[in-house]
């Protein structure tokens, strides 16, 4: 049995209590004063000038996003057709490449 450090007693011993009423109130208050703990100190971080932590509490309590945009030529739609050139391509090449596409569309070439 693996042994809780901090409380001194076994993982099992938490569990077991935690179903009691009195128990898991004081739980909760416990993890209550934690989280204010931790509010308090990344406030701390941010009032310091952490850019990182100014980011992170904008996305988690203002519900801040980052967002980006991307268009095309003069701010126009991205351009997603392509044509293939075939003009760098040999005759045998293109006998080739025919033919391929002809198995694909189910036709005969001969």
């Amino acid at each position: 049995m693996i042994n809780d450090t901090w409380f001194g007693v076994s993982v099992r011993t938490i569990q077991t209590r935690r179903k009691k009423p009195l128990f898991a109130e004081a739980m909760r208050r416990g993890q209550a004063r934690g989280r204010i703990s931790v509010r308090r100190a990344q406030w701390r971080l941010l009032e310091a000038g952490n850019g990182t932590i100014a980011v992170w509490l904008g996305k988690n309590l203002l519900g801040q996003k980052d967002t980006m945009q991307i268009t095309g030529a003069n701010g126009g739609p991205v351009q997603t057709e392509s044509k293939a050139d075939f003009s760098l391509l040999s005759v045998e090449e293109l006998r080739v490449l025919r033919g391929s596409l002809s198995k694909l569309n189910g036709k005969s070439t001969l």
